[in-house]
Order: structure tokens, then sequence, then C-alpha cells
């Protein structure tokens, strides 16, 4: 699959591979000449970086990118933006594997794997906040708020 982008000012070509993923990962490449850059790498854990924040502007964050596709259209053209929220630009879709909630009868910690084994259990959590954060947001690919690739043509 290729798609075009324009990222930092540079016209870059991205090409998924579907072949040989592993499961919630894909493989991106940006394209620029004669030459690959990798974007996201089969080593790369596929989760947001909750500290990034596009220009510094504190409300910009990944999560915030991710709920609209309007601004999945203007930010994930950015090869920044890319790298740093690959779940919100639709890269590849992950739970975040250290994430852990205390259950609703205090039973234990749960996690996002738990979650995704039961409808009733997204049902029942991943509109919630736990552990200081929205269940959907630490929990996508469990919680199935994965996005598709957003596609930008130049």
């Amino acid at each position: 699959y290729f798609h075009t982008v324009a990222a930092n000012r540079e016209k870059y070509t991205f090409i998924t591979m579907m072949s040989g993923m592993r499961p919630g990962f894909a493989f991106v490449f940006a394209a620029l000449s004669h030459w690959q850059m990798p974007l996201v790498s089969a080593e790369s854990p596929c989760i947001n970086d909750r500290l990034y924040r596009h220009d510094n502007v504190d409300k910009r964050s990944c999560q915030w990118i991710k709920f609209k596709q309007e601004r999945r259209e203007e930010y994930c053209q950015y090869s920044e933006v890319h790298e740093a929220c690959p779940v919100s630009c639709g890269v590849c879709c992950g739970d975040e594997p250290d994430y852990r909630f205390v259950g609703e009868k205090n039973d234990g910690f749960r996690d996002c794997e738990w979650i995704g084994e039961k409808v009733h259990r997204q049902d029942a959590f991943c509109s919630k906040h736990k552990s200081a954060r929205n269940v959907r947001d630490a929990c996508p690919k469990a919680c199935n708020m994965c996005v598709d690739i957003t596609y930008v043509s130049v």
C-alpha cells in the first residue's frame, strides 16, 4: 500500500507492508529520493508517546489528534507525529503492556489483555477512567479503538 504525504515541507511516500507483520504492527517507511528511513520499526512498541505535544502546545497530545479525523489528516502528515503517535495515526494498534488498574470489586490488578478477552469487560471498562487515565487510551486494541491509517494526498 502506498500513500504520499508532505512532511516537514518534504514530500514522502509511505509504504505500509502487510506481509510478515506481527499482529498489531505495521512496518512503515518513508522513501525520500532513493533511500528509506523507518518511521515505526518492528522493535518499537506500538504505543503513543504520552509526553508528546505537537509544537509544544499542551492540548495537542496524541489522544487529542486521534479522536477527530480532521486532526489526523492535518497532523499525521508530519513524520514527527507519525513517529510519536503511531496508534493515533493508524500506523499500528497496540495496548500498553505495562498498564494495570484495580478491578471493580478490588479483586486484583487487571490489564488490557483481560479486558479484550470478553465483550462485557470492554463495555464495562473501556469508557472508564482508571489508574489516572482513560482505559480506552491505554488499551486501544482491547477496546476496539484502533483507527485506520490516515492517507493524505498532496
